[in-house]
């Protein structure tokens, strides 16, 4: 069939025909197209929405990718064309992902990693120094004592008062606020 005829059948312009044989989307055979194959071409990789070579064809329901990825299907090079559908479909996927952070975002239940991870490093910071000024907080009183465990209940409860100080500073991140710590208690 000449690219008029089909055009013709098609009911859309020479000239449109045409622009798809440049695209590539529609192949020539002897100068004459295959209505078979151009059907399916035209199905696979033009907006059903945006063309009226579209409206012609008759409905084929498109089959949604089992796996839902933003990938392309599997076998295509980077270079390889994808068909219309699929880069839809994963354009769509990377819209609704992307909507889905920026609300949670709104929400403020998602915060960004370089935030969380300042948090953390000025917790864990503020823990090693107060860790390291216990031996000479309690040097005096360890000196005077000579029983050994009564020296060792000195350094438990030290200890202790740390990992207290420092299991508030992480509920109080979890709860929501950053707000004034508590020095450590001597």
């Amino acid at each position: 069939m000449t690219q008029a005829e089909y055009a013709r059948q098609r009911g859309v312009s020479r000239q449109a025909i045409n622009d798809l044989v440049v695209r590539g989307i529609l192949r020539l055979h002897d100068g004459k197209i295959d209505v078979a194959e151009a059907d399916a071409a035209c199905q696979q990789f033009l907006d059903p929405a945006k063309s009226q070579i579209l409206t012609a064809l008759p409905a084929q329901p498109v089959q949604p990718d089992a796996e839902e990825s933003l990938e392309p299907p599997e076998g295509a090079s980077d270079g390889e064309a994808i068909s219309y559908h699929a880069a839809r479909t994963m354009r769509e996927k990377f819209n609704a992902l992307s909507a889905q952070a920026e609300y949670l975002k709104l929400l403020d239940t998602l915060t960004s990693t370089a935030a969380v991870r300042d948090e953390i490093f000025s917790v864990m910071r503020t823990f090693r120094d107060n860790l390291a000024l216990i031996g000479p907080r309690i040097a005096q009183r360890l000196a005077s004592e000579g029983d050994p465990l009564r020296c060792q209940l000195l350094i438990d409860e030290q200890h202790e008062a740390l990992l207290n100080e420092l299991s508030r500073a992480f509920a109080l991140d979890a709860a929501g606020g950053i707000g004034e710590r508590a020095p450590a208690s001597p």
